[in-house]
């Protein structure tokens, strides 16, 4: 039944995407992605029973495969729409189950903060881009803080098999070199396939980019992929468990991505040390503790040697966030209400030509927080930083994990260019919003599973701990 249900799948994956190059060389340029969109729809329909579920991964899928040559050239502008629609229609089968989170009104300011600013400015275009791209955020956030604690663990696999997916095409296009797999799988939709040097691992390779569309979102994807293997529980077996790892970092080195470095040292860093603390207050022991510490003072190292080289070789990567960050005082210069609520959307190319922004490369802003505090003013980044932090605060060691690599990688690019990137964040915001999610990070059972915490010895005083299984999760929506 498995294997007869892969062949299916397969074969409609195929025709979703002949059919919808078929529409585009047809001239049907705005519809192309019917077909990929009408299968998520048909999955969200047939599965009863996990149609959320379901509703969340296929929104998923579509924005990995939004900016490859896989689908149609609409899907990089159009993908939240249609991960949107999705999204609604899982919502809509479980309407009388919704119930909005405590931090909604946080969320819905936020989402205010982008749209209202962007109307104020009277580029409508712009406002109804801004309000899609929001949208999108808002509904994953409710949909995720709905999911069943099982179905959370179903995502986290699907999350897991994806990353492994894009690790291996980062080997068939970066060290094997296969153009077909560069042409027609792991190009970009819109620019085609570049090659570009790799900083990390030298000449010899380049960046990979897997389906996402650029090195450095692309390793953002593979650390949290990592980080669901590591602390996730859902990956069975330190065999398996190594062997995943392996492939993914293999990936991290292959996109080059000295972001993805530095944020799976901090959230491998801050996951083991809310790790150890809950272990203590157990009284049960962190095996291969040692291991831990050693593979996490290597990634340190080996970010510190970048961090030098890159100061000494002048990299124009460090240069260009270094400068532009620098040059963010000068928005202080700004009248004070736009200082305050923003700019509105797309609104950096505006400071750059007056001079707000300054850069010797590329006008852009390579800094999450930056974005936010031009878009949506002072007030929208103290409402991204709310958000995040109280999610961090309610989450389990996982979820901490995540935000903390989430809230390195602002200081290394625009997240919210991408909407994937994005899209995790609150996935993981949604998560953490859940009362039954808060409320398990402070069961005993829930570090068992990820790291395989062992009880002391039977005896007076002993730690008596009863593993998480199936049978004991909660099956109740969130």
């Amino acid at each position: 039944m498995l294997k007869r249900r892969t062949l299916v799948w397969i074969l409609v994956g195929v025709c979703v995407v002949v059919g919808g190059k078929a529409l585009q060389a047809a001239g049907f340029y705005a519809i192309a992605p019917l077909p990929l969109v009408t299968a998520a729809v048909a999955a969200v329909i047939a599965n009863k029973g996990s149609r959320l579920l379901v509703a969340v991964g296929s929104a998923l899928f579509i924005l990995l495969l939004a900016e490859s040559a896989l689908s149609p050239g609409s899907m990089v502008t159009t993908a939240p729409l249609w991960a949107s629609l999705v999204l609604v229609l899982g919502l809509a089968f479980t309407w009388r189950q919704l119930r909005l989170p405590r931090s909604a009104v946080l969320m819905l300011l936020l989402c205010g903060g982008l749209v209202l600013p962007t109307l104020a400015q009277g580029d409508m275009t712009l406002a109804a881009k801004a309000t899609g791209i929001v949208g999108l955020w808002f509904l994953i956030y409710v949909a995720a803080a709905h999911l069943t604690v099982a179905h959370r663990a179903k995502l986290l696999v699907v999350i897991v098999g994806a990353g492994c997916v894009e690790a291996t095409l980062a080997v068939f296009e970066s060290l094997l070199k296969w153009e077909a797999i560069r042409t027609y799988v792991t190009a970009n939709a819109s620019d085609g396939y570049i090659v570009r040097p790799n900083v990390i691992l030298g000449d010899w390779t380049n960046r990979a980019q897997g389906t996402i569309g650029y090195a450095i979102p692309f390793g953002a994807f593979i650390v949290l992929a990592i980080l669901i293997v590591v602390f996730g529980g859902v990956v069975r077996g330190r065999g398996w468990k190594a062997a995943i790892v392996g492939l993914l970092s293999v990936a991290v080195l292959l996109a080059g991505a000295r972001s993805a470095i530095a944020a799976l040292a901090f959230g491998l860093g801050i996951g083991f040390v809310f790790t150890v603390i809950r272990a203590r207050r157990m009284g049960v022991r962190v095996p291969g503790l040692k291991g831990m510490i050693i593979a996490l003072t290597g990634l340190v190292a080996a970010g510190l040697v970048f961090f030098v080289r890159a100061i000494a070789t002048r990299d124009f990567s460090l240069a260009h966030r270094g400068g532009v960050v620098e040059s963010a005082v000068n928005m202080i210069d700004l009248p004070p209400l736009q200082l305050i609520f923003g700019s509105g959307y797309h609104s950096a190319d505006k400071l750059f030509e007056s001079g707000i922004l300054h850069t010797d490369g590329e006008r852009i802003v390579d800094n999450t927080l930056l974005t936010q505090l031009i878009f949506a003013g002072l007030v929208g980044l103290v409402l991204l930083i709310a958000v995040v932090t109280i999610a961090f605060v309610r989450s389990p060691i996982l979820g901490k994990a995540v935000l903390a690599a989430v809230f390195t990688l602002f200081f290394f690019y625009d997240l919210a260019s991408w909407h994937l990137s994005m899209f995790v964040v609150f996935l993981f915001v949604g998560f953490a919003s859940s009362p039954s999610s808060w409320r398990s990070a402070r069961n005993a059972t829930e570090i068992e599973k990820p790291l395989g915490l062992a009880t002391k010895p039977s005896g007076e005083g002993a730690a008596n701990v009863v593993p998480a299984t199936p049978s004991n999760r909660s099956e109740r929506p969130a």
